[in-house]
C-alpha cells in the first residue's frame, strides 16, 4: 500500500497546474462516492466511530452529514469520516 502512495507522490510532483486540477476533481468525486456508500448504510440509532470523537450514536441523517451524539456533545459529521461499529 505504501508503495502505491510513493508512486502517486512521484507522479503528482511531475504534474502541471491543469493536470493537478483534474486530479483534484477526481479525488473530490471519489471522496463523495465513498461518503455516499457509507450514508446509505446508516440509520438513526446506529453506533458509529469517528477518529477524533470516538464512538457516538446517530440522531439525524442529513444530505451530506449526519448529526451524532458523543460523550463530548453533538456534532455534524461528514460521512467520509465515519466508520460503522
Amino acid at each position: 500500500k505504501m508503495e502505491k502512495i510513493v508512486k502517486l507522490r512521484d507522479i503528482i510532483f511531475d504534474l502541471q497546474m491543469e493536470e493537478l486540477d483534474v486530479v483534484s476533481s477526481m479525488l473530490r468525486d471519489r471522496r463523495k462516492a465513498l461518503g455516499n456508500t457509507i450514508k446509505y448504510s446508516l440509520n438513526i440509532g446506529d453506533e458509529i466511530n469517528v477518529n477524533d470523537l470516538g464512538v457516538g450514536v446517530i440522531t439525524k441523517i442529513n444530505r451530506t452529514r449526519c448529526l451524532a451524539k458523543f460523550d463530548k456533545g453533538s456534532y455534524n459529521v461528514p460521512f467520509s469520516l465515519i466508520t460503522k461499529e
